[in-house]
């Protein structure tokens, strides 16, 4: 199954009361709307994304969407729904996510789950249950029975051809959400329960109360070893600065050791598998590969995330790092875009064995995993 994900992302956002657009705020660290672009670019049945926006957020948005071939740029309306008809419109795909850039924190389990639904409905929303009393107060007041009630969120699934019959068919009258459109003409649908966490930002509150939310559920530790042999040579590279050493690394790639427990214990964090799982020492293009190129792409793969603190450990007998382990702990501090003093780097002997042979690195990292 293909599918085309539309991020309304055009709004003003009034309601929050700011200069800015609440989509393009750093929500602990990271723009708002990166969060559903990286979550959408994961999921296997989503072939493309088509970024809704207006005109003069067009730099900033190719900034953030970077060169991603899969993500499409497409101007929006004066409201949600023109906005919306424009990014179906776009879509070049059977089935389209239509999603609000102000929720963030979406689900990914509870959209795989509606997307298995497509295979028997054409419309399929996510809700959740009221936990409040409910009145409605337009004439009089009546007090609404609560297990009747869905408060409805978004990304929504739907048949591309249908929801765009549906929201050219509702382009005179004032319409919420895309389901609304679409059941002034079908009754085929199906509610999937979602989560109370997928919070829409509409207020500085709202914001505020997702940041801890998601800072809270998001945290992550990894741990990460490696160790090479060394034998005689002219020096080898240590968390990307150059040892003077009588002893070289011997390695398939640059042998940056630090650097390797490094990636381990990102990608444990993450639960993405280990450094030969990306960069398997078997492969000819792998061969001299540098420690930092291979960082930097594992980086990239595994957003939105946001490093907090890591902690290195040195075991080596030659030579003493010394003022070498200041050098090291900026290095890292830059390919991690933290604060050095986030960063510890510690370099111990092998007591009772002064072996000059080997050199072993154990890296531990606490990190915000996003994904």
């Amino acid at each position: 199954m293909n599918i085309s994900a539309v991020i309304l992302a055009s709004g003003k956002g009034k309601r929050m009361e700011i200069a800015g657009k609440k989509q393009f705020l750093p929500l602990n660290g990271i723009p708002v709307i990166a969060y559903s672009v990286n979550k959408f670019l994961k999921i296997p049945e989503v072939k493309e994304i088509v970024l809704v926006i207006s005109r003069e957020d067009e730099e900033r948005v190719k900034e953030i969407a970077g060169k991603d071939d899969r993500i499409k740029i497409v101007l929006g309306g004066e409201r949600r729904q023109d906005s919306s008809i424009n990014g179906v419109n776009a879509a070049k795909y059977d089935f389209v996510a239509v999603h609000d850039a102000a929720r963030p924190n979406f689900n990914v389990k509870t959209l795989k789950k509606m997307i298995s639904e497509l295979n028997a409905h054409d419309c399929v929303v996510p809700f959740i249950k009221a936990k409040d009393t409910v009145r409605y107060g337009k004439n009089g007041i009546e007090t609404l029975e609560r297990k009747h009630i869905k408060l409805i969120q978004t990304p929504q699934l739907f048949r591309k051809e249908k929801i765009l019959k549906a929201l050219e068919h509702t382009r005179g009258i004032e319409i919420t959400d895309d389901m609304e459109a679409y059941l002034s003409l079908y009754d085929d649908y199906e509610f999937i329960e979602g989560d109370y966490d997928n919070i829409k930002i509409t207020t500085m509150a709202d914001f505020q109360m997702l940041s801890v939310v998601m800072n809270n559920q998001s945290l992550r530790s990894g741990f990460g070893y490696d160790s090479h042999r060394l034998e005689k040579g002219d020096g080898f590279i240590l968390g990307g600065v150059k040892i003077v050493s009588d002893y070289s690394v011997i390695a398939h790639s640059d042998g940056d050791v630090i650097l390797h427990a490094l990636i381990d214990s990102v990608l444990g964090a993450t639960g993405n598998g280990d450094i030969g799982d990306y960069f398997p020492d078997t492969e000819e293009w792998t061969k001299g590969i540098s420690s930092v190129k291979m960082l930097k792409e594992i980086l990239e793969k595994i957003q939105p995330v946001r490093m907090i603190n890591v902690d290195i450990v040195v075991i080596l007998d030659k030579p003493k790092l010394g003022s070498i382990k200041k050098q090291i702990k900026n290095n890292i501090a830059d390919y991690l875009h933290i604060d050095s003093k986030s960063v510890s780097v510690k370099a111990k002997t092998p007591e009772g064995r002064h072996n000059e042979e080997k050199i072993e690195v154990f890296s531990q990292i606490l990190l915000n995993n996003f994904n």
